[in-house]
């Protein structure tokens, strides 16, 4: 049975089990300065047609690079992250409160299965041109080069202007290099901005959602509201395979850490395996 894990600090652990809630924020304002834009930023090496150009159709190469610029100016992708790695101090270290934590381990199939589901009430309340795109899946890893297609220039234009949302699932899944050992598991949302539908209280709506897979959420066409903004999905308690106790997770009072734990998830409704973490690791004194 495959485990994926969420880390973080013990008040998020507390409304996670309590609200049986994951949140979704935009990825935009994730630690990798590149998200979402890798595709984009390799693409900016090449914005210009080659001196070399006698085989390339230039019109269709402008209309592919101003579609590809179109398309991420009106799409947003809000996500949850998530790792494969089980008990990784890089992941403790960053989110999960600098080893004082708890780590939630969500069987695999079974998240995948619920989005799954999540996904199929995106497909016909919809009226909009885009329909909305949910995905759970591991990110892919690459290197920043400068890089653009010379071959099938109008078969890829024809491609981002039919399916947008398959371009922009790409730039969601893809993340620079020097992330990859995080082994990151992600779960994203895609959708079309909404202008004034947002602005209305219309979002669920817009994206074919309702208060049966979203409990909560702030979403805002300002940009100056973006830091606050946020989607809190539901899933069943029954996802919960097991949590960890970072290496330096202590209660308050000095009490027993893990009993507090067992004590929280029981109170939730949640049987789940409880688990100390393994690594020796000791905080330095400055």
């Amino acid at each position: 049975m495959a485990i994926i894990y969420h880390y973080c600090n013990y008040e998020t652990f507390k409304k996670i089990i309590t609200n049986k809630t994951l949140r979704l924020s935009d990825i935009r304002k994730s630690n990798d300065k590149y998200e979402m834009d890798l595709f984009l930023k390799q693409h900016e090496g090449a914005k210009e047609i080659p001196e070399d150009s006698s085989r390339i159709n230039t019109d269709y190469w402008k209309m592919l690079i101003e579609e590809i610029d179109r398309v991420t100016n009106e799409m947003r992708c809000f996500a949850s992250c998530l790792s494969v790695g089980a008990d990784k101090l890089s992941q403790w270290e960053r989110y999960g409160d600098n080893c004082k934590g708890v780590a939630i381990g969500f069987n695999k199939e079974k998240l995948i299965n619920h989005i799954e589901k999540v996904a199929e009430s995106l497909s016909g309340n919809n009226s909009d041109d885009i329909v909305p795109k949910i995905v759970a899946e591991k990110v892919t890893y690459k290197k920043l080069k400068y890089f653009f297609w010379f071959n099938d220039i109008h078969k890829q234009y024809k491609q981002i202007r039919e399916n947008p949302l398959n371009y922009y699932k790409e730039c969601a899944f893809t993340k620079h290099i020097g992330f990859w050992e995080e082994k990151e598991f992600r779960i994203a949302l895609l959708f079309k901005k909404g202008g004034n539908k947002f602005l209305d209280g219309d979002f669920l709506n817009h994206i074919g959602m309702n208060e049966n897979n979203v409990k909560s959420y702030k979403i805002s066409e300002k940009s100056e509201e973006h830091e606050k903004e946020y989607i809190d999905l539901k899933f069943p308690e029954s996802l919960i395979e097991e949590v960890y106790i970072g290496p330096l997770g202590k209660a308050e009072g000095g009490e027993d850490t893990r009993k507090l734990i067992i004590k929280d998830l029981w109170e939730n409704g949640i049987r789940c395996k409880t688990k100390q973490s393994e690594i020796p690791y000791r905080q330095s004194k400055s």
